[in-house]
């Protein structure tokens, strides 16, 4: 989709990033069609995610940046209109999806952690197998930089909170503490930070929930 309008974009990092999340988009579009679920019940569900694309469109309509910045966003680290698009419908379907499917999600979820984190090991001991050129923290896991690692981790360890009950609580609560673990020995604040402020909304959800 990005070479498709602009075909000289050859950005490593947000490229794949793009041609990933415009292909889950249509996916997405196609689910929801099949789904059969009512314009209003989507809105209900989801208007944080479409308050927040619908702020980003007119960020991109009235911005002075170039059509093709707010399109695609920056080298590397930004993320345009399309990256942001395909997120929020992938959001949708998922939270029109069955429980069943919900299900297969949050298992697929727990095995990628689960990888990222042995990856994040061995580079702690350092026995990692890929020749980066990093002159920072060894623990960047696959982001190329400590301080987007220690984020990633952090986000990891608060989403095994939500991860389905079925899979083994002690396994899921070990591997949290070891990922908050290794965030911590980035070097990073970032990780534990987002570690705290993600079980401080997790307990909130549940706080507000009994209350009702």
């Amino acid at each position: 989709m990005a070479l498709g309008v602009i075909p000289k974009f050859y950005d490593l990092i947000n490229l794949p990033r793009f041609i990933y999340l415009g292909i889950v988009g249509i996916i997405a579009i196609y689910g929801l069609i099949n789904l059969n679920i009512s314009l209003k019940n989507i809105v209900l569900r989801n208007w944080p995610a479409i308050l927040l694309l619908f702020a980003i469109i007119i960020t991109s309509i009235t911005s002075n940046n170039s059509w093709q910045f707010n399109l695609t966003g920056s080298y590397q680290r930004n993320n345009g209109l399309i990256a942001y698009l395909g997120l929020t419908l992938l959001l949708i379907y998922i939270s029109a999806s069955s429980n069943d499917f919900l299900e297969k999600i949050m298992k697929h979820s727990a095995i990628a952690i689960t990888i990222f984190a042995i990856y994040c090991t061995l580079q702690l001991l350092n026995l990692d197998f890929l020749p980066w050129n990093n002159p920072y923290n060894r623990i960047i896991g696959t982001v190329g930089n400590p301080n987007f690692s220690a984020a990633l981790l952090g986000m990891l360890a608060t989403s095994l909170i939500f991860i389905s009950q079925k899979i083994n609580k002690y396994f899921k609560y070990t591997l949290g503490a070891f990922i908050i673990l290794l965030s911590i020995l980035t070097n990073s604040l970032q990780g534990p930070l987002t570690a705290i402020l993600g079980v401080m909304v997790y307990f909130s959800m549940i706080n507000y929930r009994d209350w009702e």
